[in-house]
C-alpha cells in the first residue's frame, strides 16, 4: 500500500508540473490606460510644466506692447509768498502725456523670442507628458515581472513541497539518502527567500506607481498589472532608419531646442537693431489764469526725444556678441541632442531586436523544450533510474525558462514604448505609414 502511495504521488506531482499550476494567483487586475490618464490629470511636476508653458504663452502679448503712456501734472511757477495764478504771466497747471516708442522693428523681434519661448516651453511639456507615460508603463511592467517572478517561485515551491514527503518516504524505504532530503528543503527556503525579494520589487513598484500618479499616500493598487498582447512588428518595415527619421522630425525635445535656436536668432536681431534709436513723444497743455498785462492765454506744447547710443562700442557691441554666443550656444545643444537621439534610436533598437529573437526563442524551442525534458524523465524517475537531484535541476531549468520567457516579453513591450517615448509615434503607426 505504501509502495503504491509512492507510486501514485509522483505523477500528481508532474501533473501539476504538466498543468502549470499556479498558486495564489489574484483573479483582480489593473489595466494599464486608467493608470495613464490619473498620471497626467493629477502629476504634480507635469502640471508645473504646463503652467510654466502657459505663463510663457501669456508672456507673447506683453514683450510686442508699447510702454504705458506717462501722463504728468505740474503746477507751474506760483509765487511762493501768496500762491497766486493771478499775479504772472509764467504761472499755469500744466498737463503732459509722454509716450516711449521703441525704433521699428524692435517690438517685433521681442515678441518672436518670446513666440519661441512659449514654443520650446510648450514642446518641452509634451516630452515631459511622453516621458511620464514612458516612465509609468515602465514601471508597470516591472510590477508586472515582479507579481510574474512570485507566481512562478510559487509554482516552483508548491513542486519542491509535494517532493518533499514524496523524498522522505523513499528515504524511509532506503531508497534515497538523507543528503536528497536535505537538499530538497534547502531548495524550498531558497524559493522563500526569492519570493521575499519578489516582495519586496512588489512593493517597491507599487511604491514607484503611486508617486508618478500624484499620490500622497502609497495605497494597493487591487490587484496586478498585465502585459498586454504581444505587438507584432515587421522589422523589415520597422527599420532603425525609419524610426530615427520619425524621432528627428517629430520629437518633441528635438522641437524645443529648436525653438530655442529661433529664439536666438531673433534675439540676436533686436540686439543689432538696438544700435538706432529709441523715440519719446510728448504733447502737453498749460491753463493759465488772466493777469495784469497778460491775456491768460492757454499754452500747449509738443516735443520728441531720441535716445543717442553714444556709448554702442561698450553697450550695444557686447549684446551682440553676447547673442551670438547663446546662439552658438543653441545651435551646438541642438546637434548635440540629435546625436543624442540618433544614439538612442541605435541602441533601443538593437535591443528590441534583441528581445524579439528571445521571446521567439523561448516561445518556439527552449520553452516547450523545457517541459518535455521534464516529461521525458517521468518514466526514468518512476523506475529508480533518474535521480531527485537530476529531476531538481531539470525543474529549476523549466521555470528558469519560464521566467527568462516572461522577463523577454517585458523588455520587448518596454524598448517598444521607450522608441515610441522619442517621437510620440507608435510603431505600428510607422509600419502602416510604411505600408501605402
Amino acid at each position: 500500500m505504501n509502495i503504491q502511495l509512492i507510486l501514485i504521488r509522483p505523477f500528481g506531482l508532474l501533473y501539476l508540473l504538466f498543468t502549470g499550476l499556479a498558486f495564489g494567483q489574484d483573479s483582480n487586475t489593473v489595466q494599464l490606460e486608467p493608470l495613464i490618464k490619473e498620471a497626467l490629470l493629477n502629476n504634480p511636476g507635469l502640471a508645473s510644466i504646463q503652467f510654466e508653458a502657459e505663463a510663457a504663452q501669456h508672456q507673447i502679448a506683453p514683450a510686442g506692447a508699447y510702454e504705458d503712456p506717462i501722463f504728468g501734472f505740474e503746477a507751474m511757477s506760483y509765487p511762493r509768498d501768496t500762491l497766486s495764478s493771478r499775479e504772472f504771466g509764467m504761472t499755469g497747471n500744466r498737463m503732459s502725456l509722454t509716450q516711449a516708442i521703441p525704433f521699428p522693428g524692435k517690438k517685433t523681434q521681442l515678441q518672436k523670442v518670446a513666440t519661441e519661448m512659449y514654443e520650446s516651453k510648450h514642446f518641452r511639456y509634451q516630452s515631459a507628458r511622453l516621458e511620464l507615460i514612458r516612465v509609468l508603463k515602465l514601471t508597470y511592467f516591472d510590477l508586472y515581472f515582479a507579481y510574474k517572478t512570485r507566481d512562478i517561485l510559487m509554482e516552483q515551491q508548491g513542486v519542491v513541497r509535494q517532493l518533499i514527503p514524496i523524498a522522505r518516504s523513499r528515504y524511509t524505504l532506503g531508497k534515497i539518502s538523507q543528503a536528497a532530503v536535505l537538499g530538497l528543503q534547502v531548495e524550498e527556503a531558497d524559493l522563500l527567500d526569492q519570493m521575499l525579494k519578489s516582495d519586496r520589487e512588489i512593493a517597491v513598484n507599487v511604491g514607484n506607481l503611486n508617486h508618478i500618479l500624484g499620490r500622497e499616500q502609497h495605497h494597493a493598487l487591487g490587484g496586478k498589472p498585465i502585459l498586454p498582447s504581444k505587438t507584432k512588428l515587421n522589422f523589415e518595415k520597422i527599420t532603425e532608419e525609419r524610426i530615427t527619421k520619425a524621432v528627428l522630425k517629430k520629437s518633441p525635445n528635438l522641437n524645443s531646442y529648436n525653438s530655442e535656436v529661433e529664439s536666438s536668432k531673433a534675439q540676436l536681431s533686436y540686439a543689432k537693431l538696438n544700435y538706432f534709436p529709441n523715440f519719446e513723444f510728448n504733447a502737453a497743455y498749460t491753463q493759465r489764469n488772466p493777469n495784469p498785462g497778460d491775456r491768460g492765454v492757454d499754452f500747449v506744447s509738443a516735443g520728441i526725444g531720441i535716445s543717442l547710443p553714444i556709448w554702442a562700442i561698450n553697450k550695444q557691441s557686447k549684446e551682440i556678441k553676447a547673442a551670438r554666443a547663446e546662439q552658438s550656444r543653441a545651435q551646438a545643444t541642438l546637434q548635440e541632442e540629435r546625436l543624442h537621439q540618433r544614439h538612442l534610436v541605435h541602441t533601443l533598437y538593437a535591443e528590441l531586436e534583441e528581445a524579439a529573437k528571445r521571446v521567439k526563442l523561448y516561445s518556439g524551442g527552449l520553452l516547450p523544450l523545457a517541459q518535455q525534458s521534464v516529461t521525458s524523465a517521468q518514466s526514468a524517475f518512476l523506475t529508480g533510474q533518474f535521480e531527485y537531484a537530476s529531476l531538481l535541476d531539470l525543474i529549476r531549468k523549466r521555470f528558469g525558462v519560464e521566467l527568462a520567457f516572461a522577463k523577454a516579453l517585458t523588455q520587448y513591450e518596454s524598448k517598444i514604448v521607450e522608441l515610441e517615448a522619442l517621437s510620440g509615434v507608435s510603431l505600428e503607426e510607422l509600419e502602416n505609414d510604411s505600408s501605402k
